[in-house]
């Protein structure tokens, strides 16, 4: 630890401890956050503390740096949920084209319509709505482990307590990677949907998009998220870890299977998660003969993995949804639990349905990226 003051034995400020802001940053976004270069000791007269013992200086920033990529997660669902409402606001208010039917049947007296009202501007929108709500699923669960693993040990519940801290460690790079990985696709579709105005800055999503930037980047890259899950994360404790998190996914799945509305879904989750399970073991096979395949795909399995499972979130929720729908009583409660229905599908279809194929592309014997030389980039 560098104080900005030195202190004595009894806590009193004295003098300045030769630390110095060498510059302020220029940033492409996040303006309201001073980014700075701190010159310790420029006149020799800096004076560092040890925290802890020699030696266990990693072990005791990664008890701070878990929860900071675990809070970079919820700052990649935040931003995408605020582009999101923008831009669903926006839509419902722009009046541009006629409508598709309208069109289609050459109507010559029709009316311009809210852009919401077209076929690519929905599938923007409820993109975003079902990416947002599934993030932010995604990152609610990681707290409810924390919560879950902070209880048991005030219940002395070792069995539980290890349970549940196995959770954290799989699911915390995946909310820090995951969720600013496609929170930045939410931002990116905000813009999208509000057109060229969407690219100025009289609207708010062009900052949202710039602010979201960082996330991907700092308190470790997305990449190197990757590389902890792949490399750390799924063989701790012998992959037990990973197989708890698996089978924390069946009890959802398998209610949905006995819904005809959601059964097609339910065998899409069940599929592609079945497929991360195999991969897993397919690549801890391949880091003993093609080490580089799973290392060039692992920010892809991480991407493919975390698909599968806010695909489980979604049928999860479309669980609770569907019997919400059959007791509402009115309009504003049946459209929340029919648009959480619609969202599960759209993602479920959409995004989780392409997992076993990625999968299965991912594990070929691919190494592009490490034979071409650096003269060849």
């Amino acid at each position: 630890m560098v104080p900005k003051i030195r202190f004595n034995e009894k806590g009193e400020l004295g003098e300045p401890n030769d630390v110095q802001c060498g510059n302020i940053e220029s940033k492409m976004g996040i303006h309201g956050n001073a980014t700075c270069t701190l010159n310790f000791g420029t006149d020799g007269k800096c004076i560092g503390y040890l925290m802890g013992e020699e030696c266990d200086g990693m072990k005791i920033m990664f008890q701070m740096m878990n929860e900071e990529r675990q809070g970079v997660g919820m700052m990649g669902v935040s931003l995408a949920m605020s582009a999101y409402l923008h831009a669903l606001d926006y839509a419902k208010q722009r009046i541009q084209g006629s409508n598709i039917i309208a069109v289609a049947m050459k109507d010559p007296n029709a009316k311009a319509v809210p852009i919401i009202q077209h076929p690519d501007v929905r599938r923007m929108l409820l993109r975003q709505k079902s990416i947002t709500e599934g993030i932010r699923a995604l990152a609610f669960l990681c707290y409810y482990a924390m919560d879950q693993e902070f209880n048991a040990g005030l219940e002395n519940n070792e069995q539980q307590k290890e349970y549940w801290h196995g959770m954290i460690e799989m699911l915390t790079p995946m909310v820090k990677s995951y969720c600013t990985e496609r929170g930045m696709e939410v931002c990116s579709d905000a813009v999208q949907t509000y057109g060229g105005y969407g690219y100025c800055r009289e609207y708010p999503v062009e900052q949202m998009m710039r602010d979201q930037k960082i996330n991907l980047i700092y308190e470790g890259t997305n990449g190197i998220q990757a590389m902890d899950l792949l490399g750390r994360k799924l063989g701790m404790k012998k992959g037990l870890y990973f197989m708890n998190l698996l089978g924390l996914t069946q009890a959802a799945v398998a209610e949905a299977k006995t819904n005809e509305g959601l059964k097609a879904e339910a065998e899409i989750v069940e599929g592609a998660l079945n497929a991360c399970a195999a991969t897993a073991m397919d690549f801890a096979k391949m880091m003993k003969t093609t080490p580089f395949v799973p290392l060039i795909g692992a920010l892809d399995f991480l991407n493919c993995f975390s698909d599968a499972l806010v695909g489980w979130l979604h049928i999860w929720m479309a669980n609770v949804a569907t019997k919400g729908l059959a007791n509402a009583t009115n309009d504003k409660d049946k459209a929340f639990y029919s648009g959480k229905i619609q969202g599960a599908k759209f993602f479920i279809n959409r995004i989780t349905g392409l997992v076993p194929a990625k999968l299965d592309n991912l594990k070929k014997d691919e190494q592009s990226a490490m034979n071409i030389s650096e003269e060849g980039f």
